[in-house]
């Protein structure tokens, strides 16, 4: 069974779908369906208190229909407001497999190609040789491009100015009008500092019903935290358990790339 765990350092989201397919909740159960998820619902708190993450979300899709969704913790201990399927995180490197599918569409369409160098697009890197867009997306443009794997998150975010520079748009505007809007991802948003100019839709309340962040100090306590203030192509996305679990869904499907595309989008780059 495929699982998607996410642990983010600022300790209040954590994000699970198992086999997350379209389709509608259906939490009616059958008693030994009910007594397993009573065993994970279990589990996932005892799994909560040992890390001390004040709240986190979770969901469980099987044969498209997700069949079990819910809160645990607390997602404002100020407030004292509770988790719940529909609470929206930070996605922080998750937004990277959004920026992803749009890079892929582009390259389907003939807008860019992955061997384009980066420097078409205003990218200007110091390399022994020539970065590419394909080396920004399989993390391997540091060193001798291609030929090594290492994890950069501003690297990754230079996408955006790829994407832009391709297309004459904004990653955050193509994020809208080619994910957000036909999955009908409803409680999906980039951060607050970066609405302006996205048209009329108001992203606001998502914003405003954001997950609270917290850290822990020296002592282990959980404390106050702070979310970054940036959007891009590698981190500052905001969405929910249910809404995942519908992108995911899309890319199973190959409703955002052929089947052929995203064949090449997980094959190895490196050995």
């Amino acid at each position: 069974m495929k699982i998607l765990a996410v642990f983010f350092l600022l300790l209040c989201p954590l994000l699970l779908v198992t086999e997350a397919r379209a389709g509608t909740p259906n939490l009616q159960t059958t008693g030994e369906e009910a007594e397993l998820y009573s065993r994970f619902e279990t589990d996932l708190e005892e799994l909560r208190q040992l890390l001390k993450i004040p709240g986190f979300s979770a969901g469980l899709v099987k044969d498209q229909q997700l069949v079990w969704a819910k809160g645990f913790g607390q997602v404002d201990l100020e407030n004292q407001v509770e988790a719940s399927p529909s609470t929206p995180y930070h996605l922080a490197s998750l937004t990277k497999p959004f920026a992803a599918a749009i890079v892929m569409q582009l390259v389907e369409q003939g807008v860019l190609s992955l061997d384009d160098p980066v420097s078409n697009y205003g990218v200007n890197l110091e390399s022994p040789g020539v970065v590419r867009v394909k080396h920004l997306l399989s993390m391997t443009s540091e060193g001798n491009p291609g030929e090594g794997y290492h994890y950069n998150g501003d690297r990754y975010s230079l996408l955006s100015q790829v994407i832009e520079g391709a297309t004459g748009r904004t990653f955050q505007e193509l994020l809208i009008e080619r994910i957000l809007e036909p999955l009908e991802l409803s409680h999906t948003a980039p951060s607050q500092e970066d609405l302006a100019g996205l048209g009329e839709r108001d992203f606001s309340p998502i914003n405003e019903a954001l997950a609270r962040p917290y850290t822990l100090d020296r002592d282990y306590n959980v404390v106050a935290g702070q979310y970054p203030d940036h959007f891009s192509a590698a981190a500052g996305l905001i969405s929910t358990v249910e809404d995942l679990a519908k992108f995911d869904a899309a890319m199973d499907q190959n409703l955002m790339v052929s089947p052929e595309t995203k064949a090449r989008m997980f094959a190895p780059t490196v050995a």
